[in-house]
């Protein structure tokens, strides 16, 4: 059975909430590989790791108590920090993020947790980027139009936004050379993603990540 204090003997999964991961069986990614969650995929699966950065969504984990179920980090904020002093319990379950890995939006630092976490091998699922193919006008996440999520319309996502993304994505990749980084690319937009040519990162398909999986 996996031990999650013993992470660096197992290869960690980083899920994001891009829709290209709903054709991925989690049970057999979380059986063979240490997985790490952000924001509302507790409502579908309870992952080792579970990171929020969103003042919103922090209060609804903790309201539906996931946070008892994963590891659950959070982002210090004042809202947070007088209900952990008003609720002493609720701190032996929710740890705040150092300030050494916290990035500006939770995949990324649920991504430099797992390097923290010494994992040599990091799978990125989810990581979608864009808009899938067969739905150009819709928002690409798997909790669009739900609590705490924009609505399924709002397909643009900020180009900024999305380049400062993988900027924190690429700038993790050039740190740590020694930690091998696998990207399954749900969507084959591999051209936007610049680290492509680092030695310790590359792409897979779905069909190729399946059959990592069966053979870990």
């Amino acid at each position: 059975m996996k031990n999650p204090d013993h992470n660096h003997l197992y290869p960690a999964t980083i899920l994001g909430n891009g829709r290209s991961r709903l054709s991925i069986d989690l049970d057999q990614v979380h059986a063979k590989t240490i997985t790490y969650g952000c924001n509302a995929i507790y409502r579908d699966f309870i992952t080792d790791y579970l990171i929020a950065l969103d003042g919103a969504m922090v209060f609804e984990i903790i309201d539906a108590n996931a946070h008892l179920r994963s590891r659950f980090y959070a982002q210090s904020q004042s809202r947070l920090d007088r209900k952990l002093k008003q609720s002493p319990n609720l701190s032996e379950y929710v740890n705040i993020i150092p300030e050494h890995l916290k990035e500006k939006d939770s995949g990324n630092t649920a991504i430099s947790i797992a390097i923290n976490n010494q994992h040599n091998i990091i799978y990125l699922v989810g990581f979608d980027y864009r808009v899938m193919p067969d739905e150009p006008k819709k928002y690409n996440n798997v909790y669009r139009s739900t609590a705490n999520y924009l609505p399924e319309s709002n397909f643009g996502v900020n180009v900024t936004n999305q380049k400062q993304w993988q900027n924190r994505f690429g700038a993790l990749v050039r740190k740590n050379l020694s930690t091998q980084f696998i990207r399954v690319n749900g969507n084959d937009h591999s051209i936007i993603i610049p680290e492509r040519k680092q030695p310790n990162y590359k792409e897979i398909t779905i069909e190729q990540f399946k059959e990592e999986i069966k053979k870990l």
